[in-house]
């Protein structure tokens, strides 16, 4: 061209506001051997993170409904060789921290992850649409890194939730789940000793004497356990049952009040009863009893030989019941007063 301008000169623009500018599509070839990619902010923003090592950080889109407290994702993506620790130590929005706990992960050699962050709304918020400018917090070896985005989020206020006052209502909550509970086991406590006393609730019973006193004086009576020859007692109150006046209890297999499991026996072979004044056994099924011709009057303490239908026999027998409390109470009060009264028929087995 005139004056020696080189080529393309007639490209050339100026403006007094942004100085010179060149377009350089006259220069590029006219084929399609190099490609052309479109500019935009996320090249960019990847060019950068590859060039400094950083991790790129990619805030969610909107969140839809959230209460007072909720989760959102943060997707990092890290670009170097090596796996990165990416920690998070604040979300600050108007100078305040929202964020509930920091965070840490471990995001692998060129990978990307989301990592969950939860945050803590405050509860005088009104509820509705809200963009919030909030900018990450880096502990002191991510200090270099920074990060700011936006969260889009509709706060609703049936979410809204206070934990404080939750932690305080689940407390009392166990607390009172608790006292109901020993409370219930206490009452059954209660009602056992009882009935292991035949204890009428209103009557003062001080000590095992005053327990023995009503008892001599029929105001007491005490349950009554069946044992049987080389059967485990350990059976809890299983085979240990209070008779009202004119009731009965049978005794047999698992079905029967007493229970016999050392050998096979049929469900209510005999029965016990009390008229009142006294015990009374009775068999119901004569085969297992070829022994007795009528039924026994004043039952206690009296063998019984049971025979089972493959011949085997063995006895059982039907005693006071005496709580293993009332056995060590026995033994204490045999130092307020050494031996034992004379009229103490109660044994230690």
């Amino acid at each position: 061209t005139a004056g020696g301008a080189p080529a393309g000169q007639d490209n050339l623009q100026t403006s007094q506001e942004s100085g010179p500018k060149i377009s350089i599509y006259p220069f590029l070839p006219d084929d399609n051997s190099i490609p052309v990619t479109d500019y935009n902010q996320d090249s960019l923003d990847t060019i950068t993170n590859k060039a400094f090592g950083t991790p790129r950080i990619q805030f969610p889109s909107n969140l839809g409904k959230v209460g007072y407290r909720f989760r959102f994702p943060l997707t990092v993506t890290n670009y170097r060789d090596s796996f990165i620790i990416f920690s998070v130590s604040g979300v600050i929005w108007e100078q305040n921290n929202i964020l509930a706990g920091k965070v840490s992960a471990r995001i692998d050699p060129e990978n990307t992850k989301d990592v969950y962050l939860s945050v803590e709304i405050p509860a005088d918020m009104e509820a509705g649409d809200h963009v919030l400018q909030v900018e990450l917090q880096f502990p002191e070896e991510l200090q270099n890194l920074k990060a700011s985005g936006e969260l889009s989020f509709s706060l609703t206020s049936a979410f809204r939730y206070n934990y404080g006052k939750a932690l305080i209502i689940a407390l009392l909550v166990t607390a009172g789940l608790a006292f109901l509970a020993g409370l219930f086991f206490l009452v059954k406590f209660l009602r056992k000793t009882f009935e292991a006393l035949a204890w009428r609730p209103g009557e003062p019973v001080k000590t095992i004497y005053d327990v023995y006193r009503k008892y001599r004086s029929h105001e007491l009576r005490r349950p009554i356990e069946m044992k049987v020859d080389s059967q485990n007692t350990k059976i809890g109150m299983r085979n240990v049952h209070t008779l009202e006046e004119g009731s009965f209890k049978t005794l047999g297999g698992a079905g029967s009040s007493y229970f016999i499991f050392l050998y096979h026996i049929p469900n209510h072979i005999a029965k016990i009863t009390f008229d009142g004044e006294s015990y009374i056994f009775t068999p119901l099924k004569t085969g297992f009893f070829p022994q007795i011709k009528e039924p026994l009057v004043n039952c206690l303490d009296l063998p019984i030989s049971v025979s089972t239908e493959t011949g085997k026999e063995f006895s059982i027998r039907f005693v006071e019941y005496v709580s293993p409390l009332e056995k060590i109470n026995r033994i204490l009060h045999l130092t307020d007063e050494p031996g034992l009264p004379e009229d103490w028929p109660l044994s230690f087995h």
